[in-house]
């Protein structure tokens, strides 16, 4: 009985360095986690630390029940290219989808932003009680709704940089994280000399996330500039 020997094509080179690039990227954004934790460990009361962490575990349920949802869907669509479209096709079709996807995502950050604080006290005495309403858990709440703002437009916009992104621009993220990173943790530090407590690294936060909206902005910049340059 003959035998049908199986073969498999070897990745592109390509591929595989987009893959790595991918990989170190996750690796970076995992160890500037941990270093962050570490860092900001020494400059926070734990008390402040505790309210920070029950803020971001309550206020980040919107990010991951609502932004975390379209922004895979959206990455996924962003990456698809068909036999049809010429790459000019491609680019402006990603970017009517990205208009819509920014205005859904920011619209639903900004009710959250607007609406929000007003019944952050009540929110944080019905869920925890007494003891975290008297904290300073229902202010720092007040300003994690702000952030939300940020955090649903900084989610799509890279969900679309990453999936468009050639392997050069991967690199320029790589760097471009210490940088946002160090914003994050001179912010963190200077609120913390002034008192701004668990709403310091809220505020933090927004800095750093405001520096990777504007890289994405850069990039988005970019593709439509050299995409005018090469017709």
């Amino acid at each position: 009985r003959g035998t049908t020997a199986c073969t498999s094509n070897p990745p592109i080179p390509t591929h595989t360095n987009l893959a790595l690039d991918f990989f170190l990227l996750g690796v970076q954004k995992m160890l500037l986690t941990e270093g962050e934790k570490i860092l900001l460990l020494q400059l926070f009361k734990p008390s402040e630390w505790g309210a920070f962490a029950l803020v971001s575990n309550l206020g980040s349920l919107i990010a991951r029940l609502i932004f975390a949802p379209i922004e895979e869907i959206a990455a996924a669509n962003f990456s698809q290219k068909t036999d049809t479209q010429t790459e000019k096709q491609t680019l402006f079709s990603s970017l009517s989808t990205l208009q819509w996807l920014v205005f859904l995502e920011g619209t639903i950050g900004w009710l959250a932003a607007s609406c929000g604080p007003p019944f952050a006290m009540l929110g944080v005495l019905i869920l925890y009680g007494p003891t975290w309403g008297g904290s300073e858990a229902p202010g720092v709440l007040q300003g994690y709704l702000w952030l939300l703002f940020a955090l649903a437009l900084n989610g799509i916009l890279e969900a679309y940089m990453y999936a468009r992104a050639p392997p050069q621009w991967l690199e320029v993220c790589q760097k471009f994280n210490f940088v946002a990173w160090g914003g994050f943790v001179c912010a963190a530090y200077t609120l913390s000399v002034y008192g701004w407590g668990a709403l310091g690294l809220v505020y933090a936060n927004a800095v750093c996330m405001c520096m990777r909206i504007g890289l994405c902005c850069v990039f988005i910049y970019k593709q439509i500039s050299d995409t005018h340059t090469h017709t």
